[in-house]
């Protein structure tokens, strides 16, 4: 469960590092420096993301080789970990238009706590919106939270729970309820994805595939809720079913083989189910 806790002291440090140069250097007033500290928020995304990287990388490369100690799994191969890519289109997409028609429901105080976050990543450039937001960002956060979070509570015994815990857990990371929610859902999509195709590499592709579409997309989907509510619903329903069936397609024909690594007079082994 420290995983999160992790990246989440090394995001802080970040923070607090900048701060201390700016107050040293600029000699700027509180004010002044929160409106400069906010105005470099992706930057210290990409900044916290990109130091964390061999951190985290280190503990999933120690995880997979203890398990590799006693279990032997095949894993998908490119084209599957394209299919969780395109996957990841369609449900972001679903769920961005969802969220935004479901908005005029929701709480002033949920909508203001998620304007601020979405105004502190649109701070940067598109080139360094891209880089932290739709490769960074997920790379790392799928090394934490499916890589080491959910494959460590699998272990325990229960992987439903595992998936639950880890969805849990990605959802308060991300520090507001409405972006809560939604991450709380994409990590249970992640979850299947990864334990379907036993590669981090899938549940990567959805989660950069979806960051992605959803910085590309931005304005066609604006666009589309301003002028036909009807045509919003309509793709929101098609992404809904295009997502579950894609997911349900990669769940039903893709069975990967898993060999436990027995004594010398034992041979049996497994298929892999969900």
């Amino acid at each position: 469960m420290y995983p999160p806790l992790i990246y989440l002291c090394i995001q802080i440090l970040v923070v607090v590092l900048y701060s201390v140069i700016l107050s040293m250097t600029a000699g700027m007033d509180e004010e002044a420096l929160q409106k400069a500290i906010f105005d470099k928020t992706i930057e210290m995304t990409l900044v916290a993301a990109s130091v964390s990287f061999p951190v985290f990388l280190l503990f999933y490369g120690s995880d997979q080789k203890k398990k590799e100690l006693y279990l032997k799994k095949e894993k998908a191969s490119w084209p599957w970990i394209l299919l969780a890519g395109v996957i990841g289109v369609f449900t972001c997409v679903t769920f961005n238009l969802a969220i935004s028609i479901l908005a005029n429901f929701m709480p002033e105080a949920w909508l203001k706590h998620f304007s601020q976050v979405a105004e502190g990543l649109n701070t940067g450039g598109a080139l360094i919106q891209m880089v932290a937001v739709a490769i960074v960002g997920p790379i790392i956060e799928e090394l934490v939270f499916r890589g080491l979070v959910f494959q460590r509570l699998k272990e325990l015994g229960n992987k439903q729970m595992a998936a639950f815990v880890s969805a849990f857990l990605f959802g308060v990371f991300h520090g507001n309820i409405i972006q809560g929610i939604y991450a709380f859902v994409l990590g249970l999509f992640l979850a299947v994805i990864y334990e379907r195709t036993n590669t981090i590499l899938a549940p990567m592709a959805f989660h950069i595939f979806a960051n992605g579409s959803s910085l590309v997309l931005n304005r066609p989907m604006d666009w589309l809720l301003r002028h036909s509510g009807f045509g919003s619903v309509v793709t929101i329903l098609v992404g809904f079913v295009v997502s579950l069936g894609l997911l349900k397609r990669m769940r039903d024909n893709l069975h990967l083989k898993e060999e436990k690594i027995l004594p010398p007079n034992e041979t049996e082994g497994e298929i892999y189910t969900w």
